[in-house]
């Protein structure tokens, strides 16, 4: 990760891992307010899907922030699953895209927002490690 050691990334890695075992379907407003102390949150970055770009799971990151989970991501350390987006309402931020609903045969044409929750194990296997 850009400008921090391997020990301390490795040391957010696990505070990131921790919360989500012990929370479960964390949001990223959750992991925002858990790393604010830590890390630069705000940024330019963005975290899309790998199925369509135009889809984005959180934008406004920062680099540390956005590498820090696209990194737990890409390890299977972290996994995502839609959630409704009555989650990020109640934690007090929503981004200023509109909502994916039907992702069309041939993608979105413009920038949408998918809400996704955190998980240390895939919700799609239907049970936890």
């Amino acid at each position: 990760m850009s400008g921090q050691s391997e020990k301390e990334t490795n040391r957010l890695k696990e505070m990131v891992y921790e919360y989500v075992e012990e929370r479960q379907g964390v949001s990223f407003v959750e992991l925002e307010g858990l790393l604010e102390d830590e890390i630069e949150i705000e940024g330019e970055q963005w975290i899309a899907s790998t199925i369509d770009p135009k889809i984005n799971f959180w934008v406004g990151l920062s680099e540390e922030f956005s590498d820090l989970i696209i990194d737990m991501l890409s390890d299977e350390e972290l996994y995502v699953d839609p959630c409704q987006p009555i989650v990020y309402m109640v934690d007090g931020k929503v981004p200023d895209l509109d909502i994916v609903k039907q992702p069309p045969a041939d993608g979105y044409k413009t920038e949408r927002w998918l809400p996704v929750a955190f998980y240390t194990y895939d919700p799609e296997d239907g049970h936890e490690r």
